[in-house]
C-alpha cells in the first residue's frame, strides 16, 4: 500500500474542494492509503472568527480510539461548509464523533482537556515549517510533494497524476 499524506485545514474552502477531489479520485487508486495531516491555516493567537484546533484535536482522538476518521472529515467539512455550524463547538463535534464510532463523553473530555493540543502544534510545525507549504491542501508521498500555492488549488488532473506516480 502506498501512502499519501494530505495536509489540510477544516476551515479552508480550497481544502474542502481538494477533499472532494481526493474522494472522487481514490477509488481509481486502490493502492493509495491516506494519512491525514491536519494543520491550521490561521492558528491562535492570529485573529480569526473561528479556529480549527478543536476539530483537529477531535480527529486525533478518533484516530487514536478506532473511530472512522474519513467519515469524521466528511462530516466536519459538511457541518462547516454546508450547514453553517461552528466546528469549534464541542457539542457539534461530539455529535459528529458519535456518528463516527466515538464515545461522545470521552471525546468531550479529551478535547476539552487539551489532550491533543500538542499534536495540533506539531501538525502546524510539520506543515508550515518542515514541509514549508505555501498553502493547503498539499500532498506528500513517494518522495514527492505537490502543493497548493498562490491561491490556486492543486488541479484535480495534477492530483490524479500525483496519485498514479506514488
Amino acid at each position: 500500500m502506498k501512502q499519501v499524506e494530505v495536509y489540510f485545514d477544516y476551515l479552508c474552502p480550497y481544502c474542502y474542494e481538494g477533499h472532494k477531489n481526493l474522494k472522487e479520485l481514490l477509488p481509481h487508486h486502490p493502492d493509495a492509503a491516506v494519512v491525514w495531516m491536519p494543520c491550521e491555516a490561521h492558528p491562535r493567537p492570529e485573529q480569526s472568527k473561528i479556529y480549527s484546533d478543536v476539530a483537529i484535536m477531535g480527529m486525533y482522538f478518533l484516530r487514536d480510539n478506532g473511530g472512522d476518521v474519513d467519515r469524521y472529515n466528511d462530516l466536519v467539512y459538511a457541518a462547516h461548509f454546508e450547514k453553517g455550524l461552528r466546528i469549534d463547538d464541542l457539542e457539534v463535534l461530539s455529535a459528529i464523533a458519535e456518528k463516527c464510532g466515538a464515545d461522545p463523553s470521552a471525546f468531550r473530555e479529551a478535547v476539552s482537556n487539551g489532550r491533543y493540543a500538542e499534536a495540533v502544534l506539531d501538525g502546524n510545525r510539520r506543515a508550515w515549517g518542515e514541509k514549508g507549504w505555501e498553502a493547503v491542501p498539499s500532498y506528500s508521498g513517494g518522495g514527492k510533494d505537490i502543493g497548493s500555492r498562490g491561491g490556486i488549488l492543486v488541479p484535480k488532473k495534477e492530483l490524479d497524476r500525483f496519485l498514479s506516480e506514488l
